[in-house]
């Protein structure tokens, strides 16, 4: 048994002299947690705009790319970009008339895509050693390269989180991953 029920049954095993009891009838907990895709567009609570999710290949990006990520935030949103912990970026405040134009830019057809392959979705690689002197091996390469071969063998419906990490202190945040990578 799995998940709070197989817990529960564990702890039982283990302390069988207390008597537990429900804190509530209700499961308090979601059977299954969805992570909220926020790739693409979607409409804002405010009516009239949209926000715009980008992926960026392992959170990789160069002073030209944010540049250039700016002026698409400054001619299309307020001017504001979001980063996400997954390593990408939002670019909110898009009037909806401006969606389109947006979607056509160069960098959105060239490097960054609002609609990645599903598995790239899920896909964080900490710096590695190429900024980082505790890291062991090279992350976000090994990475993108491991992912696009899993991609081109396995098909998959739903995201999976594959989250890479250099060293033990876990900056890819392996534990949190369905995969997780760590070199150590």
């Amino acid at each position: 048994m799995q998940g709070i029920e197989g817990f529960r049954e564990e702890v039982v095993k283990r302390m069988p002299q207390q008597q537990l009891e429900r804190a509530s009838s209700e499961d308090l907990v979601q059977s299954q947690w969805e992570r909220r895709d926020y790739f693409g567009v979607h409409p804002q609570k405010q009516e009239g705009y949209s926000f715009v999710g980008i992926h960026i290949p392992v959170g990789r990006v160069q002073a030209d790319d944010m540049d250039e990520l700016a002026r698409l935030a400054d001619t299309y949103g307020s001017g504001e970009l979001r980063l996400t912990v997954e390593q990408n970026i939002i670019i909110p405040n898009i009037e909806n008339s401006k969606v389109e134009a947006l979607l056509q830019e160069p960098l959105l057809k060239d490097r960054f895509s609002p609609e990645p392959p599903i598995l790239m979705k899920g896909l964080v690689a900490c710096t590695g050693n190429q900024f980082c002197g505790q890291a062991i091996i090279e992350t976000k390469a090994r990475a993108l390269k491991v992912t696009e071969e899993v991609q081109r063998i396995v098909s998959v419906t739903k995201p999976v989180r594959m989250h890479w990490t250099g060293c033990p202190n876990s900056c890819g945040q392996v534990q949190v991953a369905d995969i997780g990578f760590m070199d150590a």
